[in-house]
C-alpha cells in the first residue's frame, strides 16, 4: 500500500492510499475512522490536488455527519451497557 497524500480538513485527518488498482480514502477523527475503497477505473482524477479538492468540496460534510452519528451510536450503546 502506497501513501498518495495526507491532509487535514478542520479536525478530520484524511489519508489517501493506492493499492491493487484502488484508491483508499481514510478519514480519522478522534477514536473513529471511515474507509472508502474506490476503483481506479471508477475514480479518475488527474492530480493529488484535484483529489484533495473533491474530498474537501464534495465529501467532507457527509463524512463529518457520519462521524457525529458514529459518536452518538457509540455513547448510546456504552451508556446502555454501563447501566
Amino acid at each position: 500500500m502506497r501513501v498518495i497524500r495526507e491532509f487535514s480538513v478542520d479536525e478530520i485527518k484524511v489519508s489517501v492510499f493506492y493499492m491493487n488498482q484502488k484508491f483508499i480514502l481514510k478519514f480519522e477523527k478522534g477514536n473513529f475512522e471511515q474507509n472508502y475503497k474506490l476503483s481506479e477505473l471508477d475514480f479518475m482524477v488527474s492530480s493529488d490536488e484535484q483529489l484533495e479538492m473533491i474530498v474537501k468540496d464534495k465529501m467532507i460534510e457527509d463524512v463529518r455527519a457520519t462521524f457525529e452519528k458514529m459518536n452518538q451510536n457509540f455513547y448510546t450503546t456504552f451508556n446502555e451497557i454501563a447501566l
